[in-house]
């Protein structure tokens, strides 16, 4: 099940994605570690395997299919960060460059935007001047609307949930209410960190998590 959750995100070929669910898995393997032993041993073999049938569902996905997706993957990475390797084996390099060129243009756009009142915003019928005036970085959309009071409010329910206990669990109850704690603190960290570039917390399904 984890193999193909994981493939399923490498054929996403969003990198907000990407970034989200590694951080996420972080926040699940340190924060077990520290706080939630009981199930850190599980947890140690339910990786390795994960990682094993991963590696064999790639290879075999990529032998029937003929191409590797995983090098499709790294290289709409690199070209987000701006690196000029050639890929056109994998995908179109103008296109890639004038979606960097286009959301380079709505992010300067909106910091001259929210310069006008950074603190209150500018109403939630703010926009930009450019295309339809929608935008992908939700952060600065949000500040360019409700400022950073209205970012903050909307951080605040992620902030309590940071709040978990600090010894360590030591019954079997203990270990699931401070194990289903994190899963749904990890859950949060990753639809913040996709919601950067992919505007998903102002969505039906981000906003229901």
């Amino acid at each position: 099940m984890m193999s193909l959750i994981w493939l399923a995100i490498l054929m996403s070929f969003t990198r907000g994605i990407y970034l989200g669910c590694f951080v996420a898995l972080l926040v699940v393997v340190f924060m077990s570690r520290a706080k939630c032993k009981y199930y850190w041993t599980k947890m140690k073999s339910l990786l390795k395997v994960g990682s094993f049938s991963f590696i064999l569902l790639l290879l075999s996905f990529t032998f029937i299919i003929g191409d590797n997706p995983f090098e499709y993957a790294i290289a709409r990475t690199l070209i987000a960060l701006n690196n000029e390797a050639e890929f056109n084996d994998y995908t179109s390099i103008e296109s890639e460059w004038k979606s960097n060129e286009i959301r380079a243009t709505k992010v300067r756009l909106l910091f001259i935007s929210i310069a006008d009142n950074p603190i209150l915003g500018n109403g939630l019928g703010a926009a930009i001047n450019y295309e339809n005036g929608l935008v992908e970085y939700f952060y600065y959309d949000i500040i360019n609307k409700m400022g950073i009071i209205g970012l903050l409010l909307f951080v605040l329910p992620f902030i309590s949930m940071i709040c978990i206990k600090r010894s360590p669990c030591i019954t079997t109850e203990d270990a699931r209410l401070t194990y289903l704690h994190i899963i749904f603190l990890a859950g949060m960290v990753y639809f913040l960190i996709i919601t950067a570039s992919n505007p998903s917390m102002n969505t039906t399904t981000g906003i229901l998590y």
